[in-house]
């Protein structure tokens, strides 16, 4: 059987099942698992087949890793490279920009960019000059020879690339986040935002506003407040660097300044209820049993929707501005957020099912963006598809379930958790040495090789004077 295959930019996928101490040395979720939402949507809507085999660059495109043989495999083996991003067009990612930039210089096959945003902080104006507009300027021209529209988050995007960086109208179109298509056009809340004393909540926080901007005490200080108020709670971190701190206890932050919780001593960590998801499935079927889900993440908003939990999110930027307003998502803005508020009354008066008015709408766009690029979807020929090839793959393997916190293992699980942490630490550590002690000997090969030069260019100088002294004095 021929397999079609496509290359997608991501750190995993869901069939590779990482555990934990693979997810957090490979960086498997991108430094946020929240990367995993719309990538898997990706996934679930282009494995059209058994047939069909989509595989995660491991990001080995923005990290410069690819060699020109690599690009010619890749050209001859794959049929499309697919770019899903979150905010991608912001300051810290130029580099990355510009290194992916190169890689798809050097691909003959199809480059499609699926939802990607721009972010320029709290105070930014996105038409004002960013350190960023070059490099997007560039992969944006060279992913559009490679294919006929870019989808982005949403219409702040949509304008910094057309009016701002002057790329025509219909090579950009808004298309919102994919992971809000995971499952389709069909999509509805299971429940009401009936909140009770009683009712099970999901918590999601966050330090920074993109990029980097500290949002402030007052969410953290509201968020431990819900926490009081609904004690059956659970706080679900989404950073690499939160899934050590859960799994082996290792502090995220140790700046005691900022309220965020950085150790397993924080409140919300009280009583160990943290948990760290490593995919989609195992994330959304814990969200279906909640009744409830707020924060200021976005794809932490999101999954309990797709889960079908009722979610209000707590918009911090303009990354997350767009998306809620293109998808009609249940929302409040920071600035409305205080330490005293109540969760019950920021949620008064809100539609969460507005969103349904649009989904199918939106969803049905989202396609005709992929079939303007040449791609395939499982919803070809049923929209209403439940099942997908993906879904039937997943049948058969058992999924690594959510992580827990350390102070909560047990001696044995402890031990178990340490004991494979380590041996990796030690390993890559080991790796880096042999790195540094190879790229020594060529640096030392390097300057004997330059040395030897220096020697015969001066030999060859000082023979050339003295051939030209005898000569004078003859």
């Amino acid at each position: 059987m021929t397999r079609k295959k496509i290359l997608m930019r991501a750190g995993t996928t869901v069939l590779e099942n990482l555990y934990a101490t693979k997810t957090i040395f490979d960086n498997a979720i991108g430094g946020n698992v929240g990367n995993l939402i719309y990538a898997n949507s990706v996934l679930r809507a282009l494995m059209t087949g058994q047939d069909v085999e989509i595989e995660a660059d491991h990001y080995y495109g923005e990290f410069g890793k690819y060699t020109d043989r690599d690009a010619e495999r890749i050209n001859s083996e794959y049929e499309a490279y697919i770019i899903p991003f979150a905010d991608a067009f912001r300051s810290d990612f130029i580099r990355s920009m510009k290194r992916l930039t190169s890689f798809i210089k050097k691909l003959t096959i199809p480059v499609v960019i699926v939802g990607v945003g721009v972010s320029s902080g709290s105070q930014g104006n996105i038409m004002d000059p960013l350190p960023q507009d070059d490099a997007v300027r560039e992969l944006v021209s060279e992913v559009l020879k490679h294919s006929a529209i870019v989808g982005v988050r949403g219409e702040s995007t949509y304008r910094y690339l057309t009016e701002k960086l002057g790329f025509p109208e219909d090579s950009v179109t808004v298309i919102g986040c994919p992971s809000m298509y995971t499952f389709g056009p069909d999509l509805t809340l299971k429940k009401e935002a009936d909140l009770k004393p009683e009712s099970r909540i999901i918590i999601t926080d966050t330090r920074y506003s993109s990029p980097g901007e500290y949002i402030g005490d007052e969410i953290q200080k509201f968020l431990i407040g819900v926490s009081e108020e609904y004690p059956d709670f659970t706080f679900i971190p989404q950073l690499v660097r939160e899934l050590k701190e859960i799994y082996i206890g290792a502090p995220y932050s140790r700046d005691k300044s900022i309220l965020y919780p950085g150790d397993l001593d924080a409140e919300l960590f009280k009583d160990g209820r943290a948990k760290f998801f490593l995919n989609v499935p195992t994330w959304l079927d814990f969200a279906s049993e909640a009744d409830f889900a707020v924060g200021p993440r976005i794809h932490g908003s999101i999954a309990p929707v797709l889960a079908g939990t009722p979610s209000l999110a707590i918009v911090k930027d303009i990354r997350m501005k767009e998306l809620v307003t293109y998808h009609h998502l249940a929302h409040v803005d920071i600035s409305e957020v205080h330490a005293d508020s109540r969760l019950a009354d920021l949620i008064e008066g809100k539609d969460f099912h507005e969103f349904e008015k649009y989904q199918e709408e939106n969803f049905i766009h989202y396609l005709d963006f992929l079939h303007k690029n040449g791609l395939s979807t499982i919803y070809d020929k049923d929209i209403h598809i439940k099942e997908a090839p993906l879904d039937k793959r997943l049948e058969g393997l058992k999924l690594y379930g959510a992580v827990t916190p350390f102070s909560t293992a047990s001696h044995k699980e402890r031990l178990r958790r340490e004991g494979e942490y380590f041996f990796r630490e030690e390993a890559t550590i080991k790796e880096l040495k042999d790195r540094i002690n190879e790229k020594n000997r060529i640096i030392s090969g390097l300057h004997r090789s330059l040395e030897e030069a220096e020697k015969k260019s001066l030999f060859e100088s000082l023979r050339k004077i003295r051939h030209r002294l005898k000569k004078n004095s003859i």
